[in-house]
Order: structure tokens, then C-alpha cells, then sequence
């Protein structure tokens, strides 16, 4: 698998607040990234759960994590 210079993580807690408590019943996680730089998927998104899963039991953190990668295909160019 090809390194990945850039990587553009969203982080987006479904909150509610409940008696002034932040209760955070999901949090979504979406990974856009060139779709030329992704050989495998499948590959890339069972690495990316493993490590979320292994950071979740080390850390005891219980909130479920939905995970999305989104193949993006485009051009863009910066400091024109």
C-alpha cells in the first residue's frame, strides 16, 4: 500500500445532553482521500477498524464508532 501524504479525518459527535450531562450515544468518523492513492479498500478499511477497535480496548472506551472511507476522484491545486 502506497503512503498517504494527506489524510482529512471528520470527526462528528451525535450528541445529546441529558441533566447537564454530554451523553455521546455514536460518533462517525469519515476519511476522505484520493481514490488513486488507495490500492485495496478493503484492505485500508480493515486497517483502519483493527486500529480503532485496538484503541477502543486499551482505552476502555465503550461509545459505539461508525466508520466511513469515501474514495474521492477530483483535481485541485493550491497558492495559484
Amino acid at each position: 500500500m502506497k503512503p498517504i501524504s494527506r489524510i482529512v479525518i471528520s470527526f462528528q459527535p451525535k450528541e445529546n445532553i441529558i441533566n447537564n450531562n454530554l451523553i455521546i450515544p455514536q460518533i462517525e468518523i469519515f476519511i476522505r482521500m484520493s481514490e488513486h492513492k488507495i490500492e485495496d479498500l478493503e484492505k485500508l478499511f480493515g486497517e483502519v477498524k483493527e486500529n480503532l477497535s485496538k484503541w477502543k480496548k486499551e482505552n476502555s472506551f465503550e461509545t459505539p464508532i461508525n466508520l466511513k472511507i469515501i474514495p474521492m476522484k477530483g483535481k485541485f491545486e493550491v497558492n495559484i
